[in-house]
């Protein structure tokens, strides 16, 4: 994987369903029609679990990443 495949995978796959999730936690509407803004606790829940598996999934393609340079 090149370094431009390795930054559109982060960035535009996951770091924008990330930011979705983020937003809709903050209360504001996201772009991806499948989210919708927090209006009580259970949509809150889905989209804070958002925020932790897609943080978690660029975390350990950022490490892979870095492994895979030594």
């Amino acid at each position: 994987m090149t370094n431009f495949e390795f930054e559109r995978e982060l960035l535009i796959r996951l770091g924008a369903i990330w930011l979705a999730c983020r937003l809709a936690a903050w209360g504001g509407t996201p772009l991806i029609p499948q989210h919708r803004p927090v209006r009580g606790f259970r949509d809150l829940e889905w989209a804070l679990l958002g925020c932790t598996d897609y943080g978690e999934e660029m975390r350990l393609m950022c490490a892979e990443r870095r492994d895979r340079g030594r």
